[in-house]
Protein backbone atom coordinates (compact mmCIF):
# COMPACT_ATOMS: atom_id res chain seq x y z
CA UNK A 1 0.00 0.00 0.00
CA UNK A 2 1.21 3.47 -0.87
CA UNK A 3 0.52 6.51 1.20
CA UNK A 4 1.56 9.90 -0.14
CA UNK A 5 4.29 8.37 -2.33
CA UNK A 6 5.77 6.32 0.54
CA UNK A 7 5.62 2.58 0.30
CA UNK A 8 4.60 0.82 3.51
CA UNK A 9 6.98 -1.92 4.65
CA UNK A 10 5.89 -5.47 3.96
CA UNK A 11 4.72 -7.37 7.00
CA UNK A 12 6.95 -10.09 8.34
CA UNK A 13 4.95 -13.22 9.07
CA UNK A 14 4.55 -13.79 12.78
CA UNK A 15 5.66 -17.04 14.34
CA UNK A 16 3.05 -18.30 16.71
CA UNK A 17 4.15 -19.47 20.19
CA UNK A 18 3.20 -23.08 19.43
CA UNK A 19 5.29 -23.07 16.21
CA UNK A 20 8.21 -21.43 18.08
CA UNK A 21 8.15 -24.26 20.68
CA UNK A 22 8.15 -26.86 17.89
CA UNK A 23 11.17 -25.17 16.24
CA UNK A 24 13.09 -25.19 19.55
CA UNK A 25 12.32 -28.88 20.09
CA UNK A 26 13.45 -29.71 16.55
CA UNK A 27 16.76 -27.83 17.07
CA UNK A 28 17.52 -29.59 20.38
CA UNK A 29 18.08 -32.93 18.69
CA UNK A 30 20.52 -31.52 16.14
CA UNK A 31 24.09 -30.74 17.12
CA UNK A 32 24.89 -27.06 16.92
CA UNK A 33 27.00 -26.28 13.88
CA UNK A 34 30.30 -24.72 14.87
CA UNK A 35 31.36 -21.65 12.95
CA UNK A 36 34.74 -22.09 11.29
CA UNK A 37 37.44 -20.23 13.17
CA UNK A 38 40.07 -18.34 11.19
CA UNK A 39 41.67 -19.16 7.89
CA UNK A 40 42.76 -22.80 7.40
CA UNK A 41 46.57 -23.22 7.48
CA UNK A 42 46.98 -19.46 7.99
CA UNK A 43 50.29 -19.56 9.91
CA UNK A 44 51.75 -22.26 7.64
CA UNK A 45 51.04 -20.01 4.65
CA UNK A 46 52.50 -16.96 6.41
CA UNK A 47 55.72 -18.78 7.37
CA UNK A 48 56.15 -20.23 3.88
CA UNK A 49 56.05 -16.66 2.54
CA UNK A 50 58.71 -15.26 4.90
CA UNK A 51 62.00 -14.97 2.97
CA UNK A 52 64.22 -16.39 5.73
CA UNK A 53 61.81 -19.03 7.06
CA UNK A 54 60.04 -20.33 3.94
CA UNK A 55 63.03 -22.31 2.62
CA UNK A 56 63.45 -23.96 6.04
CA UNK A 57 60.00 -25.58 5.87
CA UNK A 58 60.24 -29.14 4.59
CA UNK A 59 57.34 -31.26 3.32
CA UNK A 60 57.33 -33.23 6.59
CA UNK A 61 57.15 -29.95 8.63
CA UNK A 62 53.93 -28.78 6.95
CA UNK A 63 51.53 -31.25 8.67
CA UNK A 64 52.95 -30.20 12.05
CA UNK A 65 52.71 -26.47 11.27
CA UNK A 66 49.00 -26.92 10.51
CA UNK A 67 48.58 -27.16 14.31
CA UNK A 68 50.17 -23.70 14.79
CA UNK A 69 47.41 -21.47 16.17
CA UNK A 70 49.20 -18.18 16.91
CA UNK A 71 52.55 -16.39 16.97
CA UNK A 72 53.29 -13.50 19.31
CA UNK A 73 56.29 -11.28 20.00
CA UNK A 74 57.23 -10.28 23.54
CA UNK A 75 59.78 -7.59 24.37
CA UNK A 76 61.89 -7.52 27.51
CA UNK A 77 60.70 -5.39 30.40
CA UNK A 78 62.38 -2.07 31.23
CA UNK A 79 65.52 -2.56 33.30
CA UNK A 80 66.21 -6.02 31.85
CA UNK A 81 68.72 -6.73 29.07
CA UNK A 82 67.20 -5.85 25.69
CA UNK A 83 65.63 -8.93 24.13
CA UNK A 84 62.59 -10.17 22.28
CA UNK A 85 60.94 -13.57 22.23
CA UNK A 86 58.87 -15.21 19.52
CA UNK A 87 56.17 -17.44 20.99
CA UNK A 88 54.66 -20.10 18.71
CA UNK A 89 51.40 -21.51 20.12
CA UNK A 90 50.29 -24.98 19.02
CA UNK A 91 47.03 -26.87 19.38
CA UNK A 92 47.28 -30.36 20.89
CA UNK A 93 48.86 -32.52 18.19
CA UNK A 94 50.25 -36.02 17.56
CA UNK A 95 53.84 -34.74 17.13
CA UNK A 96 54.97 -33.08 20.38
CA UNK A 97 53.68 -32.24 23.85
CA UNK A 98 54.64 -28.54 24.04
CA UNK A 99 51.81 -26.02 23.81
CA UNK A 100 54.28 -23.24 23.08
CA UNK A 101 57.70 -23.12 21.42
CA UNK A 102 59.93 -20.08 21.97
CA UNK A 103 62.98 -18.42 20.49
CA UNK A 104 64.61 -15.49 22.30
CA UNK A 105 67.09 -13.02 20.85
CA UNK A 106 69.30 -11.04 23.25
CA UNK A 107 70.35 -7.73 21.72
CA UNK A 108 73.52 -5.72 22.26
CA UNK A 109 73.23 -2.00 21.76
CA UNK A 110 76.14 -0.58 23.74
CA UNK A 111 78.70 1.58 21.93
CA UNK A 112 82.33 0.50 21.95
CA UNK A 113 84.21 1.92 24.98
CA UNK A 114 87.20 2.82 22.77
CA UNK A 115 85.01 4.75 20.32
CA UNK A 116 81.80 5.76 22.17
CA UNK A 117 80.58 8.04 19.36
CA UNK A 118 80.49 5.23 16.81
CA UNK A 119 78.14 2.28 16.90
CA UNK A 120 77.19 -0.40 14.42
CA UNK A 121 73.71 -0.28 15.91
CA UNK A 122 71.87 -3.19 17.40
CA UNK A 123 73.30 -6.65 17.01
CA UNK A 124 72.26 -10.08 18.18
CA UNK A 125 74.42 -11.00 21.14
CA UNK A 126 72.84 -14.40 21.75
CA UNK A 127 69.78 -16.45 20.89
CA UNK A 128 68.10 -19.23 22.82
CA UNK A 129 65.56 -21.75 21.68
CA UNK A 130 63.52 -24.26 23.61
CA UNK A 131 63.50 -28.02 23.92
CA UNK A 132 60.77 -29.69 21.92
CA UNK A 133 59.20 -32.65 23.74
CA UNK A 134 58.70 -34.89 20.70
CA UNK A 135 56.37 -37.86 20.96
CA UNK A 136 57.96 -41.24 20.25
CA UNK A 137 59.00 -41.61 16.61
CA UNK A 138 57.73 -38.13 15.61
CA UNK A 139 60.94 -36.03 15.78
CA UNK A 140 61.37 -34.60 12.26
CA UNK A 141 64.73 -32.97 13.11
CA UNK A 142 66.51 -36.34 13.03
CA UNK A 143 66.41 -39.56 11.04
CA UNK A 144 67.32 -42.86 12.64
CA UNK A 145 69.12 -45.25 10.31
CA UNK A 146 70.77 -48.62 10.81
CA UNK A 147 74.55 -48.86 10.52
CA UNK A 148 76.78 -51.92 10.60
CA UNK A 149 79.85 -52.02 12.80
CA UNK A 150 82.57 -54.65 12.81
CA UNK A 151 84.57 -53.39 15.79
CA UNK A 152 84.26 -56.72 17.60
CA UNK A 153 84.80 -58.81 14.50
CA UNK A 154 81.09 -59.58 14.30
CA UNK A 155 78.64 -57.59 12.26
CA UNK A 156 76.45 -55.55 14.60
CA UNK A 157 73.56 -53.42 13.45
CA UNK A 158 73.30 -50.26 15.51
CA UNK A 159 70.87 -47.36 15.22
CA UNK A 160 72.46 -44.12 14.06
CA UNK A 161 70.81 -40.72 14.47
CA UNK A 162 71.38 -38.31 11.57
CA UNK A 163 70.34 -34.63 11.68
CA UNK A 164 67.53 -33.68 9.30
CA UNK A 165 66.85 -30.30 7.69
CA UNK A 166 63.68 -29.00 9.35
CA UNK A 167 61.91 -25.78 10.26
CA UNK A 168 61.94 -27.02 13.86
CA UNK A 169 65.75 -26.68 13.98
CA UNK A 170 64.92 -22.95 14.30
CA UNK A 171 64.24 -23.66 17.99
CA UNK A 172 67.70 -25.23 18.52
CA UNK A 173 70.01 -22.45 17.37
CA UNK A 174 73.77 -22.99 17.30
CA UNK A 175 75.70 -21.34 20.10
CA UNK A 176 77.20 -17.99 19.21
CA UNK A 177 80.88 -18.18 20.15
CA UNK A 178 82.03 -15.68 22.77
CA UNK A 179 84.87 -13.78 21.18
CA UNK A 180 87.11 -11.71 23.39
CA UNK A 181 88.66 -8.39 22.43
CA UNK A 182 90.85 -8.78 19.34
CA UNK A 183 94.28 -7.18 19.44
CA UNK A 184 95.31 -5.14 16.36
Amino acid sequence: AKTAGIEAPKRIPEVRPKERANLKRARKGKPKKEDPKGIPDYWLTVLKNVDKLGPMIQKYDAPILKFLSDISLKFSKPGQPISYTFEFYFLPNPYFRNEMLTKTYIIKSKPDHDDPFFSWGWEIQDCKGCKIDWKSGKDVTVTTTQSRTTATGEIEIQPRVVPNASFFNFFSPPEIPKIGKLEP
